[in-house]
């Protein structure tokens, strides 16, 4: 969540120790991400942000895509709309770390999700694109999913679909994806994040 640390300063300040933070990824995303721009509003001071990841919303996840069904609060359908990603470059590292510094084909098909970044300095429209995998010690142990941000959608496509996917947060309601990784090879050392939104609910440009 390398994005989010040490997110919002302070001007004129003499470096304070930031305020940690947690938001987490739910139907209140909008809601708690417009408190805390209030707050900095209001009394500016530096803040890390961590994002907090509900355990039962990304198994619903997984499971929608392994059962291709919809599960829970994951709004799946068998539609599925190519989501354009522009963003590998930035996270190479993370993903090589989520790919154990192996191929990416060797991990087959992944589920992932799309996380708005209210906060982003750059666009605030900006969707990240994220990927789970099922992490070592099982789907059914405390920490059953290793995650990874897998890059962003194009900037025209993310200014589109930015608030109805906040809408459907709003709604408790998620879009699940459908992800492969290609790369990490000596041919092709870049690793690629292919995703696709499994969804009827909203249209992807």
């Amino acid at each position: 969540m390398g994005f989010f640390d040490k997110l919002l300063g302070t001007a004129g300040s003499s470096n304070p120790e930031p305020v940690e933070r947690v938001i987490s990824f739910d139907s209140n995303w909008f809601d708690s991400w417009e408190s805390l721009r209030i707050e900095q509003e209001r009394s500016p001071f530096p803040v890390s942000v961590k994002v907090s990841f509900d355990t039962e919303l990304l198994r619903e996840i997984w499971n929608s895509i392994e059962q291709h069904a919809p599960i829970g609060r994951v709004a799946y359908d068998e539609e599925q709309q190519h989501i354009n990603n522009v963003g590998e470059s930035f996270v190479q590292n993370g993903i090589a770390e989520f790919c154990d510094g192996e191929p990416g084909d060797n991990l087959g098909w992944l589920a992932g999700f799309l996380l708005p970044e209210m906060a982003n300095g750059y666009d605030k429209t900006a969707v990240a694109i994220y990927i789970l995998r099922i992490s070592e010690t099982g789907i059914d142990s405390e920490n059953p999913f290793r995650i990874a941000q897998g890059g962003y959608m194009d900037k025209d496509s993310a200014k589109k679909v930015h608030k109805k996917i906040l809408n459907l947060m709003g709604k408790n309601s998620f879009i699940p994806l459908l992800i492969t990784i290609h790369g990490g090879t000596r041919e092709k050392p870049n690793y690629g994040v292919f995703a696709y939104a499994k969804t009827k609910a909203i249209s992807f440009p």
